[in-house]
């Protein structure tokens, strides 16, 4: 995986100081009336579990900052094309030559051949439309 701002992998340097202030959260606990065990697991699994959450912001902040390296450009030249086709029976039937359904497959197969940096997708309908491929 190559990242856009691999510089902003250096945030992670910090994650020893992190690491080492461990134990210097400001401590919490839980204050119940006759639950005084769970006041020793709090203090003691507290200092813990802040640090790995800070740890873990740390890493998806930093991964994010750096973003991922796209191998293809995010905008490009071209326009949107829906290509609408009917699969109904009738598209079965030949017209004294090919059958209506492969002289449809031929023809779009033409079009996309030709439009290279264009997005273009597909509904098919019969009774209903259906997007074959968004």
């Amino acid at each position: 995986m190559a990242f856009a701002h691999p510089a902003a992998l250096l945030l992670l340097a910090v994650a020893p100081l992190i690491m080492w202030s461990g134990g210097r959260w400001p401590r919490v606990t839980l204050r119940r009336a006759g639950l005084d065990e769970l006041d020793v697991v709090a203090d003691r699994w507290t200092g813990r579990i802040l640090t790995g959450l800070w740890l873990a912001a740390l890493l998806a902040g930093a991964v994010a900052l750096a973003g991922p390296d796209l191998p293809w450009p995010t905008t490009r030249p071209g326009i949107g094309l829906v290509l609408v086709a009917d699969v109904s029976g009738s598209m079965a039937e030949s017209d004294g030559g090919p059958t209506r359904i492969e002289t449809l497959k031929r023809t779009f197969d033409e079009l996309i051949a030709r439009r290279p940096g264009d997005r273009i997708g597909l509904v098919l309908f019969a009774a209903h439309p259906d997007t074959a491929c968004p």
